[in-house]
């Protein structure tokens, strides 16, 4: 996944300035520490980078203005993938859609389909979050949240910037018990 987001960096940076800034480009983030360290452990945030940048190539990808419908469906379909893993993607869908009106603003009805496709698509990859939620839940909770128990557990009196203690326990399991069950 690292690789590909290399790759994809490439690509973006060649399509948005030159050969020279995309080769810089390239090497920066091939040799962001993070990103050599995780590339060979499994963590959630070189998949949230990677669908970022895949967000970002695509969205490019629609500006091209060929087979905008098909790439506006599976436009949709990664960034529902992204909400799922990182929900900030919401903002940049708001920016994506001003950058898309403002490309096909000639063609009055053609943006709002677009986005139309992008909306639709990604509803239906969230809909099974959605229904989860509510049976587990018996409420409506739209988008995935840990920010209490991240908050948590940056900032307990046992906090060390992991998600252990000095002593070693897990921070988690060392909160209080009705904190634990909520969560």
């Amino acid at each position: 996944i690292s690789l590909l987001t290399c790759l994809l960096i490439y690509r973006i940076s060649l399509r948005l300035f030159n050969h020279r800034v995309a080769i810089l480009s390239l090497l920066l983030v091939s040799l962001h520490p993070g990103l050599v360290y995780y590339s060979v452990r499994l963590h959630s945030l070189v998949l949230d980078i990677f669908l970022f940048t895949l967000s970002v190539f695509i969205l490019l990808k629609i500006l091209d203005g060929k087979n905008v419908y098909r790439i506006a469906f599976f436009s949709g379909i990664i960034f529902g993938l992204t909400l799922l893993s990182r929900t900030t993607i919401a903002l940049f869908l708001f920016f994506a859609f001003l950058i898309i009106f403002h490309r096909f603003k000639e063609n009055k009805p053609m943006p709002l389909f677009i986005i139309l496709i992008i909306i639709c698509t990604t509803i239906l990859m969230l809909i099974p979050l959605w229904v989860r939620n509510y049976l587990v839940f018996k409420k409506i909770v739209l988008t995935p949240t840990e920010s209490g128990l991240n908050f948590w557990l940056g900032y307990n009196v046992s906090a060390t910037g992991t998600n252990k203690t000095l002593s070693g326990k897990f921070i988690f399991n060392i909160a209080p018990e009705q904190f634990r069950n909520k969560i």
